[in-house]
């Protein structure tokens, strides 16, 4: 497993899992903000991980530059990775709640994402670890 920790969040990924994880804390705001979130985006492109987990718990509100920037600038590279599960924890700071639902709608509008939203870390990493069920009726019916 590697790791990136700055002062507001640890984002770790692994590559057997093709997961990435990411614990946020506190008040972010633009550099770092910017920065683990661009973050994020290069480390799930260059070792094409398909998982991401999000601990936002305690990540308080999203200044509104940055919020700005991530539905103007962040969400169209977010888009074109191969993300195809996303497991959240949602901040308890109803702003950021919001926010973050929303960009996440906006980004299901484009592209099919399967989301859930959890209380306990336990239960999103084994959801996440779940295969697709494969319905070979359908298979055979739609041929």
């Amino acid at each position: 497993m590697s790791q990136l920790t700055t002062t507001h969040a640890i984002m770790s990924w692994r590559e057997e899992d093709s997961l990435l994880s990411a614990k946020w804390c506190g008040a972010v705001f633009s550099r770092e903000f910017q920065q683990i979130a661009q973050a994020l985006l290069e480390k799930t492109e260059a070792f094409h991980l398909h998982k991401w987990f999000l601990h936002l718990e305690e990540m308080q509100e999203i200044d509104f530059t940055d919020e700005n920037w991530l539905f103007t600038h962040w969400l169209e590279n977010f888009l074109n990775l191969p993300i195809q599960k996303l497991a959240l924890i949602p901040s308890k700071y109803l702003d950021n709640h919001m926010s973050i639902e929303q960009l996440i709608k906006m980004a299901q509008i484009i592209k099919p994402l399967d989301v859930q939203f959890f209380t306990e870390e336990r239960e999103a990493l084994l959801w996440l670890q779940e295969r697709p069920q494969t319905d070979y009726t359908a298979f055979f019916t739609e041929n």
